[in-house]
């Protein structure tokens, strides 16, 4: 994983991290394994969506709203001030505005839920034939599949480093840790800035406009 996109990429899947980047790219992977395809993944950085655009590449955006997003963030980034990451998802979100015009915006639900649906987008918006997939109870089971076994196999290789703050599937501890997050998020501290990454998650999802 991990690929900037070039002339000669047929897709972009990337968004801000912990907005379902992964589940969407492996399920995207899982549903065409007979192509041959250029996926450009996990850059998390506006930059591809820009050059998307200048390269006429298709490109799929996922999103999530700041809170879950932020909450999900923490615990893969520990010890970083929530601020930091706040500031982060910001920059992010401001950065790529300019390019959504170019890209099929997809929210947490939907990439998670609908993908189907939101491949069918992409086909329907650039022209392009990919195997939308099927999101039944089966195929997501053998997704997570592999995004388990990809994260044992990066604990096995790196050992503590990868902690399951790390993992790209929910578990019962992280859930249990997300409320907190969500109180320390919603704190005065931070009211102003979240203020600005709501409406900038609300912007991108009606397709950019002000």
């Amino acid at each position: 994983m991990r690929a900037v996109v070039d002339p000669r990429t047929d897709l972009v899947i990337d968004g801000f991290p912990r907005s379902a980047n992964t589940f969407a790219y492996f399920a995207f992977v899982e549903a065409n394994p007979s192509k041959s395809l250029r996926i450009a993944n996990h850059i998390h950085s506006s930059a591809q969506f820009s050059l998307a655009a200048r390269y006429g590449v298709p490109a799929l955006l996922v999103i999530r709203a700041p809170r879950p997003c932020l909450a999900s963030y923490a615990q893969y980034m520990e010890g970083v001030d929530l601020g930091v990451l706040l500031d982060r998802y910001i920059r992010f979100h401001r950065g790529v505005l300019a390019s959504v015009g170019h890209c099929v915006v997809s929210d947490f639900e939907q990439t998670t839920k609908q993908l189907d649906k939101v491949i069918g987008q992409v086909n329907e918006r650039f022209g392009s034939d990919f195997v939308a997939p099927p999101m039944d109870e089966a195929f997501v089971a053998r997704v997570r599949r592999t995004i388990e076994q990809q994260y044992d196999r990066l604990r096995d290789e790196l050992g503590d480093v990868i902690h399951e703050g790390k993992k790209a599937v929910p578990t019962s501890r992280r859930r249990a840790r997300r409320d907190a997050l969500i109180e320390q998020i919603e704190g005065p501290r931070l009211a102003s800035r979240l203020e600005e990454a709501d409406a900038l998650h609300a912007q991108l999802l009606s397709g950019g406009g002000s």
